[in-house]
């Protein structure tokens, strides 16, 4: 570590230095001499002149409150020499001068102000970004090498608390202007729960680095949100200090597949109700789903059924193709019969109907029941049903 170095110059009206000690001396190449006269500007980087000059004057014009200035002097390797200086009036024998007293900055000095300025910019970053992020971070360490049960049970209750979560965050919590997201109980927002238990244990097993993982937060005013958060961690030495992340609200998709599903439960539900069978046949007239009553009344299972086209299911009488075109209809009426090598077949009277408006081309519903008795003459009878 380069050790700190004292500079003092006076300067004249003029801001040219009449005079240095041995130390600005070396640092900048000036040969001892009684009188200089050069331009202090020589000395200073360029990007430094305009800001030094007008704190120069602050004390010139007998400003004593202006503050110490931070500056860098220009050695005579042309190499910056970070400096903190105060000046103030003084007097040689042939008048009144600036006398300036600048203390170097040891390299640590250097790299931690550096380090400070880099701080500054990505919290600014981050506190601009639209994009929710939030750091949880523990004053007790959780221990990642106890049991599952053990290090979800830490993440939840050891010491922790919110860092840097910035604005977009704060309005995804619905924060009020006058609160402070970080200084809000992270159980608060982020409480133990089963959804959030099944959470952890996921970054668990992923030690904390995962891209999409579903966490079930709490708003401000007690309203549940969905979240999707990508994650990253600090361990060391197999302990937990922090892991932060970004986090997308997903709560508007959740409910929609939520009520989906609700309504694909209720379909299931009224299908398995209906006593006649009903086939959902692709466009490349393959069997795509179909309800309880036809394995009841098919007698083939569904599993076995479903991806084979339905004429290896149903006698038609005829190709298939007159079938593809019933599809342009509204609806149509045939008769069919089951095929199976193992029980006896069926004869069926037939609905057929597309899934879209289109018509040609879409997915069909055909709805079966059962008729007796079943003659050949009557395999194939199509009419529109009016």
């Amino acid at each position: 570590m380069t050790a700190p170095s004292t500079f003092i110059l006076w300067l004249d009206r003029n801001l040219r230095v009449v005079k240095c000690n041995r130390a600005f001396g070396e640092a900048v190449g000036l040969a001892a001499k009684a009188e200089l006269r050069i331009p202090l500007s020589k000395f200073v980087s360029q990007r430094d002149r305009r800001q030094l000059l007008a704190w120069l004057r602050l004390h010139e014009a007998g400003d004593e409150g202006a503050p110490s200035l931070a500056f860098n002097f220009l050695g005579k390797d042309r190499k910056y020499i970070a400096v903190e200086a105060s000046c103030l009036e003084a007097s040689l024998s042939d008048g009144p001068y600036l006398a300036v007293c600048a203390q170097s900055k040891t390299d640590f000095d250097v790299r931690f102000e550096a380090m400070e300025r880099e701080n500054d910019f990505l919290r600014r970053v981050i506190e601009a970004s639209v994009e929710a992020m939030w750091c949880i971070e523990f004053q007790e360490p959780v221990d990642l090498l106890e049991d599952e049960d053990e290090v979800v049970r830490q993440v939840f209750e050891n010491r922790c608390s919110w860092r840097l979560c910035n604005k977009a965050m704060a309005r995804l919590y619905n924060i009020p202007g006058n609160a402070d997201l970080n200084e809000i109980p992270v159980s608060k927002n982020f409480p133990r729960s089963r959804a959030n238990e099944r959470y952890i244990r996921g970054l668990i097993r992923e030690r904390f680095n995962v891209d999409s993982a579903l966490s079930i937060d709490i708003k401000y005013d007690g309203e549940a949100i969905y979240g999707d958060n990508s994650v990253r961690s600090d361990i060391v030495d197999d302990k937990l200090l922090r892991f932060w992340g970004t986090m997308h609200d997903v709560t508007g998709y959740r409910k929609l597949q939520a009520q989906m599903n609700r309504e694909q439960r209720s379909l299931q539900n009224i299908l398995a109700a209906i006593p006649e069978v009903v086939l959902v046949v692709g466009k490349d007239l393959r069997l795509k789903g179909a309800n309880p009553a036809f394995e009841t009344l098919v007698h083939h299972s569904i599993d076995y059924a479903l991806g084979k086209k339905v004429e290896d299911l149903f006698h038609f009488g005829q190709s298939l193709s007159e079938l593809e075109r019933l599809n342009e209809r509204a609806l149509v009426k045939c008769d069919v019969r089951s095929r199976s090598n193992s029980v006896k077949p069926r004869s069926f009277a037939a609905w057929v109907v597309p899934m879209s408006e289109n018509g040609a081309g879409s997915d069909l519903i055909i709805t079966l029941r059962p008729v007796e008795p079943f003659t050949e003459t009557k395999a194939l009878n199509l009419g529109v049903v009016g």
